[in-house]
C-alpha cells in the first residue's frame, strides 16, 4: 500500500493532471456506494423513462412490449483499466407485461413486469465516450449519446429487430445521466469547472487488490475549470501513478502549472504595479516568476545634510530629476515548493535590481545635480503554509522575512547622504509587513463535487505541494461509513422487514435512529412493516433512513407492492402433445415465506401435474375435449396469500375458428368496459365465458353482414373493486362445443388509489397540535412550520370504509382561506408542503381512530394573521359533491378553520438580537514550569498559570434552546502563522518561539494574541504578561479529550521567559449555543512581552440558525486589549 509520503514522491517529478486543471481520484467502491444513494433518491422523486412500447411481428412469435416503464438508471462505475474504461447503467422494469403471440395474433404467453421480477436492462457504456458537463445553470450531466450500448440482459433470444427497437428507444431518450445541481454561489470564483471526463483505474502492482474487478480500484475525474487547462488522457496504468494514499478514499489534485500561474499571480495583479510574470517547468516541476513590477514607497525618498560646503540633498526621481516614490524592484522573485512539500517559498533569484536617485550639491556656486541608478540588494524569503480550513480549503499561513540593503559603494554614500539606507528601510518594511505577500486561499468545493454536486462530499485533512498541489482525504464518511442492510428491497403489503446497520468495520454503530419517507412506518429497532393489504392499490417508494448521534447516514429503499406474492408468466398456452414443462416462477417480495404450495384448479380430471418447484408437466396424450381446457396454477404462502397463473390447455382437434378482436386488451380498470368480436363463416361464436369469474360479460350479439359471415360481439364489464393487477381469460365457443373456439384476455388494472372509490366523507375538520387545537404562531421568515391536521373519514357506496394513504389523498387536498375560499399560496406569502422539515416545533402527537393528514403551513412576513381552512377534492364522479370543505358559509357541514398568526423575524445580523458575554477568566493550573533566561544563566519556576474563559453567544430573547446550527468560517492559526523567529539558548536549538498549538488538525485555534498594556486605565493587571488561544469548542464534540502541549516565549528586554505548557486539555461545548474556550497562560509577577512571535487574530465568520428557521451572520474578532477575552461583535 502506498503512504502519503510514498505518493508525494511520485508526484514530486511529474504532474498526475496531464495538463488538465484539476483530477479527483475517488475509491470506486465508496463512489459507487454513493452513486446507489443518488439513485434511491431518484427513485423516491418518482423519476423514470416514459413508457417503452413495441410490436414486433416480423417472426413467427410476435414479441409484444406494453406499458414497459424504465426506472431511473443505476450507474456504477466498472472494476476496469485506464484502455477499458467503462460505466455500468441499470435499469429495472417497474412495470408493464411483455407478451407473446403466434401467427394468428393470438397471445401464447404473457409475463407481467414489477420490481419483484428484477428484470432490466443492463448496458455497458465504454466510458471513452461519454464527457461531463456543468451548464451554465450549474446543471452536471454524464452525456453518453454517442455510446455503443454492448448489453441488454435480461431477456433472451429476442430478434435483432426487438434488441433494436430498444436500442433505437434509448438513443431517441438520449443517455444523458443528471448528477445535481452545482451551484455556483460566487461568480467571481474561476476554479469553477465546466468539463470533465471520468476514467476508472485499477489498483497498481500485481496482488489481488491490483485485478481489473477489484472494488478497490480508483475514479478519476479530469477537470476542466473556466481557467481552461484541458489536457490529454492517460492511456494506461504506467502514464498516470496511484494517488490515493493508504488510509484515505479520494485526492484532489491541482495542476502545478495552474498554482504556480494564475491561482498565485492573481494575488499580486493588484498589489504590485505593472506585474507580470512568467510559469515555467524544470525537472518536471513548475515555478512562478516575476518578470516585471514594482512597489512603490508611500512618499518620495530624500534626505538632505548641510555641510561646510553646502547642502547635501538625495532623493527618489526619474531620469529627468523629477521627484517620485521609490521604487522596489519585484522582478527576480521566485515562488517554487518547499523541500517539505507542505510549504511554498518565495525568493529573489537575481538580488540586485537599480532605483533611480537624483544627488544635488548645492555650494556658493552653481548647484550640481547628478543621477543615477543606485543599486540595491533583496534577501530572505516568504514562507508559506499549507493548511487546511474546516471546508477543505486550502489556506496559506506565511511570513515574510526580507531585507533590502543600499550598495555602500554608491559615489557619493562617503558624503552620509543615506536617502538610499531610508528606502532600504521601507521598502524592507513593505515586504514584510503590509500584506503584500497575503495569498488568497483556494476554494476546493467545486472540484471535489463534480459528481455529487447535491453534498459536500469530500473531506480533506491533509494537504502537501510535492508538485501538483495534493489534497488527502476521505469521500463522505457521513454517508458511506454506514450501511443499511438490506439497502433495496421489495416487499408486500402486510408483511414486516427488519433493516440492520453496520459501520464499515462491522460494528454496530451507537445512537440510531431510523426514519421513513412514504409509506409504512418503522420503529426504533429498524422493523418496518409496510401498509395493511388493502391501503395501496399501486407499487409505492418508501425511503428508509437511518442515523447515528455523531452524524452519520445511510439511506435504503423498500419498494412495497400490492400482493406478496407473483407468479410468472400470468399466462401460457400449452399445445396438445407438448413435451416440455413449463417453470412457473413464484417472486416473493419482503419477508413472505419462502415454502410456496403449488396446486392445480381445474374442472377436468387429468389437468397435469406440477411439482414443489412450480415446474408444470401438461398431460401425456390425446386432449379428449372439444373446447379449450382453463387451468389455474395457483401458489400459495401458509399466510393464506395466493396468486395465480392461467394455462390454456388446446386440443389438436380444436380449430381456432374464432379469433378474437383485439386478442387483449390492457389497462382495463374498476367499472370500466372491455369490447371484443369474432367473426366466422360458418359457426356462431355464441357462448362466452370468463376464469376466474371476475366481472361480467353482456350477452354475446350477433351482427347483421352483408357478406353472410357470422359475427359476434361481446362487452367485459370489470368489477366494481379490483385490488390488484391480473389477468381474466374470455374463452369463446359454440352453444355446443364442436372444437371450434377462441380466447382472448383482459389485463385487470386497479385505479391509481382507493381515493377514487370514495363517494361522501363523513368526517372533514382542520386543527393543529399543541396547546390550543385552534390556532398557533409562527415566525414569517418562510421556514418555520405550523402543523395543519386534516381529519377524515371516507366512505365507498356502499357506506364501507375507505383506509386511504396520506400520499394518495394529498394530491387533492387544498388549503384555502376561510372566509374567502381561496387558496392561501395564491399572494405568495404563504406556503404549505406535505413534507416537515427542521424548524417544526409542533408536537408530532396525532389523533387516532381517523385517516390524519398532515401539512406544514410557512409564511415569508411578520404580523399577520390567517384563518386556514381545508377543501378537499372527490374523484369518483358518483359523488354528489365535487369538492367538500370547512370554509365559513359553506353548507358541508364541516365548519372548522385553525388561526394562524405569525411574529417578525428575528434578524441575528443585528448585534441587539444577540446575547454574548464571558464570565471572569478562572485559574485551572498554576503550577506550570518556565525558565527566566538571563545571557547564560537561567532560574526555573514553577508558578506559571493557566486561565480558561468560555464565551458564549446565543439568541437574546429566546426560551435559553439556542442555536439550532452554527456554521464557523475562519482561516486556523497554526503555530508557524504565530512564529516569526525561532529561539536557541543551552541544549535547545532552533526552537519555535510559540508551538503550543495542536498539529493534529483536529484543533484548530481561531484565535492567538499577547496581551498589550496600554498607558490608560483600562488595563487589567490580571491579563498582563500572558498569551491567548481561543478555540471554537464545539469542534471538538464528539472527540476525545487532548493536551495542549508547547511552549511559548515572552521578554523583558534582554531577559527572556520560556513557559511551558503541558496537561491543559480542550473539553467539547455542551448545550446549543455558541461557544469559544480560551486558554491564558500567564508569567506572574513579571512584566514581559511575547518574544519572537506575533498576534493571528483573524476575523471568525458565523451562519446562524434557531431551531424556528431565523438565521443572520455574526463576525467575531479579538484583539490584543479591550476584547482580549470577549470578542467584538463587528
Amino acid at each position: 500500500m502506498s503512504s502519503i509520503e510514498d505518493i508525494n514522491k511520485v508526484l514530486s517529478g511529474q504532474s498526475a493532471t496531464h495538463g488538465w486543471d484539476a483530477m479527483v481520484a475517488y475509491k470506486r467502491d465508496r463512489v459507487n456506494t454513493l452513486l446507489h444513494q443518488q439513485y434511491i433518491e431518484k427513485v423516491r422523486a418518482g423519476e423514470h423513462y416514459h413508457p417503452f412500447d413495441n410490436e414486433s411481428d416480423s417472426t413467427a412469435t410476435g414479441y409484444h412490449f406494453k406499458n414497459l416503464v424504465l426506472g431511473p438508471p443505476l450507474i456504477s462505475f466498472e472494476n476496469s483499466t485506464l484502455q477499458d474504461s467503462k460505466v455500468s447503467v441499470r435499469m429495472m422494469f417497474i412495470d408493464g407485461s411483455f407478451i407473446r403471440t403466434d401467427s394468428d395474433g393470438q397471445v401464447v404467453q404473457w409475463d407481467r413486469y414489477t420490481p419483484a421480477s428484477k428484470y432490466g436492462l443492463n448496458i455497458t457504456i465504454e466510458l471513452k465516450y461519454g464527457s461531463g458537463k456543468v451548464s451554465e445553470d450549474g446543471k452536471v450531466t454524464i452525456d453518453f449519446t454517442e455510446a455503443q450500448i454492448f448489453k441488454i440482459e435480461g431477456l433472451n433470444d429476442l430478434p435483432a429487430d426487438v434488441i433494436l427497437a430498444f436500442q433505437n428507444f434509448l438513443n431517441s431518450n438520449p443517455m444523458s445521466y443528471t448528477l445535481g445541481e452545482l451551484k455556483h454561489d460566487d461568480n467571481q470564483e474561476t476554479l469553477y469547472p465546466d468539463e470533465f471526463v471520468v476514467r476508472t483505474q485499477k489498483y497498481p502492482g500485481s496482488s489481488a487488490l491490483a485485478s481489473a474487478s477489484n472494488a478497490d480500484g480508483a475514479v478519476l475525474v479530469f477537470i476542466k475549470t473556466q481557467y481552461g487547462g484541458k489536457g490529454t488522457l492517460p492511456s494506461d496504468n504506467d502514464s498516470q501513478p496511484w494517488v490515493i494514499p493508504e488510509g484515505k478514499s479520494a485526492t484532489l489534485l491541482i495542476s502545478d502549472k495552474l498554482l504556480y500561474g494564475p491561482l498565485l499571480a492573481d494575488n499580486f495583479k493588484s498589489r504590485i504595479t505593472d506585474f507580470k510574470s512568467e510559469t515555467s517547468e524544470t525537472d518536471g516541476n513548475y515555478s512562478l516568476k516575476f518578470t516585471d513590477g514594482y512597489v512603490p514607497t508611500t512618499n518620495v525618498i530624500q534626505k538632505s545634510i548641510a555641510t561646510m560646503g553646502g547642502l547635501l540633498a538625495m532623493w527618489s526621481s526619474d531620469k529627468d530629476q523629477n521627484k517620485r516614490p521609490a521604487r522596489l524592484s519585484m522582478s527576480g522573485l521566485k515562488m517554487v515548493k518547499g523541500d517539505d512539500n507542505q510549504t511554498i517559498k518565495a525568493q529573489f533569484v537575481e538580488e540586485a535590481f537599480t532605483d533611480t536617485f537624483t544627488f544635488e550639491a548645492s555650494t556658493l556656486d552653481e548647484p550640481i545635480f547628478q543621477t543615477q541608478d543606485d543599486i540595491f540588494y533583496r534577501s530572505g524569503q516568504f514562507l508559506a503554509k499549507l493548511t487546511l480550513d474546516d471546508k477543505g480549503n486550502v489556506i496559506f499561513n506565511g511570513k515574510a522575512d526580507f531585507k533590502l540593503q543600499a550598495d555602500s559603494k554608491a559615489p557619493w554614500y562617503d558624503f552620509g547622504t543615506l536617502a538610499t539606507e531610508d528606502f532600504a528601510n521601507e521598502a524592507t518594511s513593505n515586504l514584510n509587513k503590509n500584506g503584500l505577500f497575503s495569498l488568497d486561499s483556494i476554494k476546493t468545493f467545486y472540484l471535489s463535487n463534480v459528481l455529487f454536486p447535491g453534498d459536500n462530499i469530500l473531506s480533506f485533512s491533509e494537504v502537501y505541494n510535492p508538485g501538483d498541489l495534493a489534497l488527502y482525504g476521505e469521500v463522505a464518511q457521513s454517508l458511506t461509513t454506514l450501511t443499511i442492510t438490506p439497502d433495496e428491497s421489495v416487499i408486500g403489503c402486510g408483511q414486516t422487514l427488519q433493516f440492520s446497520a453496520s459501520l464499515s468495520d462491522g460494528s454496530a454503530p451507537q445512537g440510531l435512529v431510523w426514519s421513513v419517507d412514504g409509506v409504512g412506518s418503522i420503529d426504533s429497532n429498524g422493523l418496518y412493516t409496510a401498509p395493511a393489504t388493502g391501503d395501496i392499490t399501486q407499487t409505492k417508494n418508501a425511503i428508509i433512513t437511518a442515523t447515528t448521534s455523531g452524524g452519520l447516514k445511510s439511506i435504503a429503499i423498500a419498494t412495497v407492492l400490492v400482493s406478496a406474492l407473483d407468479v410468472e408468466p400470468a399466462f401460457i398456452l400449452v399445445k396438445e402433445k407438448a413435451v416440455s414443462p413449463i417453470q412457473f416462477t413464484a417472486y416473493l417480495a419482503g419477508s413472505a415465506e419462502k415454502k410456496v404450495t403449488w396446486t392445480l384448479v381445474a374442472d377436468v380430471s387429468d389437468a397435469g401435474s406440477i411439482d414443489k418447484n412450480g415446474v408444470y408437466t401438461p398431460p401425456a396424450g390425446q386432449y379428449d375435449t372439444d373446447e379449450p381446457i382453463v387451468i389455474s396454477a395457483v401458489a400459495s404462502l401458509p399466510s393464506g396469500e395466493q396468486s395465480r397463473a392461467i394455462i390454456c390447455l388446446w386440443g389438436e382437434q380444436i380449430e381456432l375458428g374464432f379469433p378474437v378482436t383485439p386478442a387483449y386488451t390492457l389497462n382495463v380498470t374498476e367499472k370500466s368496459t372491455a369490447s371484443f368480436s369474432s367473426q366466422n363463416r360458418h359457426f356462431d361464436a355464441e357462448k362466452w365465458t370468463n376464469y376466474p369469474v371476475l366481472g361480467t360479460l353482456s350477452d354475446p350479439v350477433k351482427q347483421p353482414s352483408e357478406d353472410k359471415m357470422h359475427i359476434w360481439s361481446c362487452d367485459y364489464h370489470a368489477p366494481d373493486v379490483i385490488t390488484q393487477p391480473q389477468l381474466v381469460f374470455i374463452k369463446i365457443t359454440q352453444d355446443e362445443p364442436d372444437a371450434v373456439a377462441g380466447y382472448a384476455l383482459v389485463e385487470l388494472q386497479p385505479s391509481v388509489s382507493p381515493w377514487s372509490r370514495v363517494k361522501e366523507l363523513t368526517t372533514l375538520s382542520i386543527s393543529t397540535v399543541g396547546s390550543s387545537a385552534a390556532g398557533t404562531e409562527i415566525y414569517g421568515n418562510g421556514l418555520n412550520q405550523a402543523t395543519m391536521q386534516i381529519n377524515i373519514n371516507a366512505q365507498d357506496k356502499d357506506g364501507d370504509h375507505v383506509n386511504v394513504l396520506a400520499q394518495d389523498i394529498i394530491p387533492y387536498i387544498t388549503l384555502v382561506d376561510y372566509s374567502t375560499g381561496e387558496e392561501i399560496s395564491n399572494a405568495g406569502v404563504w406556503a404549505y408542503t406535505d413534507k416537515i422539515n427542521d424548524y417544526n416545533t409542533s408536537p408530532t402527537v396525532l389523533q387516532s381512530g381517523t385517516n390524519v393528514i398532515s401539512l406544514y403551513v410557512t409564511a415569508n412576513q411578520g404580523a399577520l394573521t390567517k384563518d386556514i381552512a381545508v377543501k378537499v377534492q372527490l374523484v369518483n364522479p358518483d359523488a354528489e359533491n365535487k369538492y367538500v370543505s370547512t370554509a365559513k358559509d359553506i353548507d358541508d357541514g364541516f365548519d372548522s378553520k385553525v388561526t394562524v398568526k405569525t411574529l417578525q423575524p428575528i434578524n441575528y445580523s443585528d448585534k441587539m438580537n444577540i446575547k454574548y458575554g464571558s464570565d471572569a477568566p478562572v485559574k485551572i493550573k498554576d503550577n506550570l514550569s518556565f525558565t527566566v533566561i538571563t545571557g547564560d544563566s537561567y532560574v526555573s519556576k514553577s508558578t506559571g498559570e493557566c486561565y480558561q474563559s468560555i464565551v458564549e453567544i446565543a439568541p437574546a430573547n429566546q426560551d435559553g434552546s439556542g442555536f439550532k446550527t452554527v456554521i464557523m468560517d475562519y482561516n486556523p492559526v497554526i503555530n508557524e502563522t504565530v512564529n516569526t523567529e525561532n529561539q536557541s539558548w543551552g541544549d535547545i536549538k532552533n526552537e519555535l518561539s510559540f508551538s503550543c498549538l495542536p498539529y493534529d488538525k483536529l484543533r484548530k485555534s481561531c484565535s492567538v494574541a499577547g496581551y498589550h498594556a496600554g498607558s490608560g486605565s483600562t488595563d487589567d493587571p490580571a491579563l498582563k504578561s500572558s498569551a491567548m488561544i481561543y478555540f471554537d469548542a464545539k469542534q471538538f464534540e464528539g472527540k476525545d479529550t487532548h493536551d495542549l502541549e508547547g511552549v511559548i516565549y515572552f521578554h523583558n528586554g534582554d531577559k527572556k521567559y520560556r513557559l511551558e505548557v503541558s496537561n491543559i486539555s480542550t473539553p467539547s461545548s455542551g448545550g446549543s449555543s455558541i461557544l469559544f474556550s480560551g486558554y491564558i497562560f500567564k508569567i506572574p509577577d513579571a512584566e514581559v512581552n511575547p518574544l519572537g512571535w506575533d498576534n493571528s487574530l483573524n476575523p471568525v465568520k458565523i451562519t446562524v440558525t434557531d431551531r424556528y428557521g431565523n438565521f443572520g451572520n455574526i463576525t467575531l474578532r479579538w484583539d490584543d486589549h479591550e476584547h482580549y477575552v470577549t470578542p467584538a461583535i463587528i
